[in-house]
């Protein structure tokens, strides 16, 4: 097999071609392998490889590799080893705990690739691609032809992962990730691994299952869990009674109050660490006294034990979401196998790690697992009877090697109605409440259960595992969504060095409707009235700096095209896009080509509303096919020169001569509004330069294509200072363009 051989690799901080995310452009020498499509007895071994490599890795979806994981892929039938090392790369950052979106093969002949691979993390990703050409030659070579190098390839491979795993996000947040980004909702990552879900004012933030609406003092009530028992007991809610101890004398007193069997358990911590139910005697009660007094010194509870199944029922926005029964790690007898070897078995499960972010946690035969045989009349060597369950753990908790049966379906309409009133009376938006049943299928009222904990932040594994096709992190996303998008109109101004001006007047529209905008230009970075810094900065630092802030409302962007060479774009996608051609300095014809490709990804990113100056040829040529629902001509040479679309109910922005007066005329179809006469408007009034009149022609379209109505646009043109922005307009307006 020949070598694949990385030639070039370059960072850009914003996005190209059609990712979303920061992008590592990389082109490969591969003249062996990139010959027609792969044949389909190689496409099936590749997708055995892929699902042995990927059993449990959040985001894979192994049913359409590596297609869901590619921009524009192509047909099965056409996929080439490129495709697949592409996604290769998007599924090991996955499994790095980075929520990254697709990758994209920009070119290939038989000879060289291009491809475009997202990355949060740009030295991860190189320190991946090396390895994922291996593996994919790996996967490529006939089973008889593989080497025993692949042993040593699994084990890098494992070993970079785990590191990165532990910078990456948590299961949790990266589960809302990947569904925020599966709905359309712009993705960022801000300090602490904290999710920018969203823009400005139509932003969420998440870590795991805390929400920006999360309550610091029901998080911290949820904690205490002594508060808890008591505030939902004062409320009429059942909760087994409950005491807080310091010594072993009066844990064994308070057993004896209680009445045994008893709990104990820490009063501060979570994931079942350290709980032992049903303890009957006063020595395995001390025992889990010192356990649970080494990891919360002074905080141990001794409580009333409930009998009945371990359910976990996640409340979110007031309403239960999912019901999960949670069984105990145990191992489920064959008949044949001694209980040593179906635990082997079970923990050659992918999904089961040693880590606490595994989706399933290993189960060894430990000192708890021994009493738990001993208690059953078992040893290790035993082979239970086919069918029997054989339990190895006291508590049912995923954390501990437990596992899960979703229920949701089953559940009392009296449990449901209890579940979210505890979550209301502490006060959480997102709230696991642990409730032990008899069955879940019978009231409260009827069956003495009881709510034993309520927990903030809650993990999801239960429910993953319960309903593994059920997109919960998704529901709760649209919940917290609520039909918006997490998008603010933004608005991408590109061509000749005029669009400083526009970006300028645009700016001052919409702080005339009201509305908090920010701006990127040559001269500075404004939020609003105020100047944030006059420091030169790309549009992607600008970007950075405005787009986590909840008071931003609007954002313009002026896109310099050398910026997009050299850092790519800084959104993942505009709401509207202006490109104003008139390119003054006539640039080579190879420069022109390139400019036009850089415009094109403008407007391919654009979604409502592109604008073009209808006497720029190259710059009509390129919305043809764009996928914005409107398009706007600017007309500087009149109406004549877009007559014939606006025959065809087209929309378009001219000057518009009447009795001696040069109107302002916002058009759709025959059908046309007059907004002002030139000589009301200070920036075209008397002495003015004739520039600045399509300068007003492009901030007026704008301004339209995001819904601002005649009256804020008449308000905004008469309101702008021309002393103010003519030192700012003058001089970029008759500069060469880039």
């Amino acid at each position: 097999m020949s070598t694949i051989r990385v030639e070039q690799c370059r960072f850009y901080p914003g996005s190209l071609y059609a990712l979303e995310d920061s992008t590592l452009v990389v082109q490969l020498r591969w003249p062996a392998l990139l010959q027609p499509a792969l044949q389909p007895a190689v496409r099936q071994r590749l997708q055995a490889c892929v699902a042995q490599a990927f059993a449990a890795v959040a985001g894979v979806s192994l049913e359409n590799f590596p297609a869901a994981l590619l921009c524009e892929a192509p047909p099965a039938a056409m996929e080439t080893p490129a495709h697949w090392l592409a996604a290769l790369c998007v599924a090991w950052q996955r499994q790095a705990r980075d929520a990254v979106g697709p990758a994209q093969l920009v070119t290939q002949s038989t000879e060289a690739v291009v491809l475009a691979l997202p990355c949060w993390r740009p030295q991860l990703l190189r320190q991946l691609l090396p390895l994922a050409v291996r593996q994919l030659l790996a996967f490529l070579a006939p089973i008889g032809q593989r080497s025993s190098a692949g042993q040593e390839l699994n084990r890098q491979l494992a070993t970079l992962l785990e590191a990165a795993q532990r910078e990456g996000l948590s299961p949790n947040s990266l589960c809302f990730a990947l569904a925020a980004r599966r709905r359309g909702i712009p993705l960022a990552l801000l300090p602490g691994n904290l999710l920018l879900l969203g823009q400005g004012e139509a932003q969420q933030r998440l870590n795991s299952s805390f929400t920006g609406a999360t309550s610091v003092l029901a998080t911290r009530l949820a904690k205490e869990k002594l508060s808890t028992n008591h505030l939902l007991a004062a409320a009429g809610l059942p909760v087994p009674r409950s005491l807080r101890v310091t010594t072993p004398q009066q844990a064994l007193q308070a057993a004896e109050t209680l009445g045994w069997p008893v709990v104990v358990k820490p009063a501060r911590l979570d994931q079942g660490r350290a709980v032992v139910p049903d303890i009957r005697d006063w020595k395995p009660l001390l025992a889990a006294f010192e356990q649970a007094q080494a990891l919360d010194p002074g905080q141990v509870l001794v409580e009333q034990h409930i009998k009945g199944e371990d359910h976990r029922l996640l409340v979110v926005q007031g309403v239960l979401l999912m019901a999960t029964r949670r069984a105990p790690g145990g191992v489920l007898g064959d008949g044949q196998r001694s209980v040593m070897q179906l635990l082997d078995a079970l923990n050659a499960d992918p999904r089961r790690g040693s880590g606490k972010r595994s989706l399933l946690m290993r189960l060894e035969l430990d000192a708890q697992a021994a009493d738990c045989l001993q208690e059953q009349g078992l040893a290790a060597d035993a082979v239970p009877a086919a069918g029997r369950f054989v339990v190895l753990r006291r508590t049912a908790n995923i954390s501990t090697g437990g596992t899960a049966e979703d229920v949701t379906c089953q559940i009392h309409p009296d449990n449901r109605l209890l579940a979210e009133r505890a979550a209301r009376l502490i006060g959480l938006d997102i709230a696991g409440i642990d409730f032990i049943s008899p069955d879940i299928r019978c009231s409260w009222r009827e069956n003495g259960a009881a709510i034993c904990e309520v927990n903030a932040q809650p993990g999801f594994r239960p429910h993953w595992l319960g309903d593994p096709a059920r997109d919960i992190n998704g529901e709760i996303i649209e919940r917290l969504f609520a039909g918006r998008s997490g998008r603010i109109p933004t608005t991408a101004i590109a061509g000749s060095r005029a669009r400083t001006g526009v970006a300028h007047l645009l700016h001052h529209l919409w702080r005339t409707a009201g509305c908090c905008a920010g701006l990127h230009s040559a001269h500075g970075l404004w939020l609003g009235n105020q100047l944030l810094t006059r420091t030169t900065s790309t549009a992607n630092q600008s970007c950075r700096m405005l787009l986590p802030d909840p008071g931003l409302q609007a954002l313009v962007l002026e896109i310099c095209h050398d910026e997009l060479l050299e850092h790519g774009h800084p959104l993942d996608g505009y709401a509207v896009a202006a490109l104003l051609g008139g390119q003054s300095n006539q640039p080579e014809e190879d420069d022109r080509d390139c400019l036009d490709g850089l415009r094109e990804q403008v407007v391919a990113r654009t979604v409502e509303a592109v604008v073009v100056n209808a006497a720029d040829a190259r710059s009509l040529a390129l919305i043809g096919n764009c996928r914005a629902r409107r398009r706007i001509l600017v007309a500087p040479q009149g109406r004549e020169s877009v007559w014939p679309q606006l025959q065809a109910d087209g929309e378009a922005v001219y000057w518009r001569e009447e009795r001696g007066l040069k109107w302002l005329i916002l058009a759709q179809g025959e059908r046309e509004t007059r907004l002002l006469p030139s000589f009301a408007i200070p920036l075209t009034g008397r002495n003015q330069p004739q520039c600045h009149q399509v300068e007003v022609l492009f901030a007026v379209a704008l301004g339209w294509a995001h819904g601002l109505t005649p009256e804020t646009l008449k308000l905004g043109l008469t309101g702008f200072d021309a002393t103010v922005v003519r030192p700012l307009v003058d001089v970029v307006l008759h500069e060469p363009a880039v």
